[in-house]
């Protein structure tokens, strides 16, 4: 049984859906151009999960959820994103404010020392990251579960790396998102150079299948 009435909400779970009078004719084209596809794998549908800017490669899904399919397996090197704003950013913060927004799952009670990446994935973003404490006791955190802890929005994506200045911590990383799937700024510069929809969902989502409901 729904919980709600609605399948949309205005935030970054919908796209920050603005409502019927935040659509646009090229965007209505496009949907009613395309009714009745939808994209599957062997012949079922999958998540097809995407982001804002994945800053040059695709994510593995499975380095972010229980899923290992050929559609979203990652490692598409994507050039046309370049010209995303959040290619590039930069994020600072001190070590007592980290600390802070970290809450339980910092857990010693010394204060937060150091903050260094111990583990990337095959497409260069961090995996995990290692919190010592005053003492050098140490801990370790998924880089998933920091960013969603400091602020999605604040440390954009998880392609970044570390500089501490005393108790000044640096975050120098590239695109905005998880990096799974289709990025849309780079669907966007594939777009205005001349791809079709087919071909840039074959890009992003290689071996997926469009199929036209009966």
């Amino acid at each position: 049984m729904r919980s709600k009435d609605y399948d949309v909400s205005a935030d970054t779970s919908s796209q920050v859906y603005g409502g019927y009078t935040s659509e646009k004719s090229k965007t209505n084209r496009a949907v009613n151009f395309t009714s009745g596809e939808v994209l599957t794998h062997k012949g079922k549908v999958f998540p097809a999960y995407f982001h804002a800017t994945c800053g040059g490669t695709t994510e593995y899904a499975g380095e972010l959820w229980k899923i290992d399919i050929l559609p979203l397996k990652g490692g598409s090197v994507c050039s046309f994103c370049s010209d995303s704003p959040h290619y590039y950013w930069k994020a600072e913060l001190d070590l007592k404010t980290i600390t802070k927004k970290l809450g339980e799952r910092y857990q010693s009670k010394e204060d937060l020392n150091n903050i260094a990446v111990t583990e990337r994935t095959g497409t260069g973003r961090v995996r995990t990251l290692e919190l010592k404490d005053a003492s050098q006791k140490s801990m370790v955190i998924s880089a998933k579960d920091f960013r969603a802890l400091l602020g999605s929005d604040l440390i954009r994506s998880t392609n970044f790396s570390i500089i501490i200045d005393s108790d000044h911590v640096i975050f120098s990383g590239k695109g905005w998102g998880h990096g799974a799937g289709l990025c849309q700024w780079g669907a966007y510069g594939m777009s205005n150079k001349g791809y079709s929809y087919k071909q840039i969902l074959d890009f992003y989502y290689p071996g997926a299948e469009i199929v036209l409901l009966s």
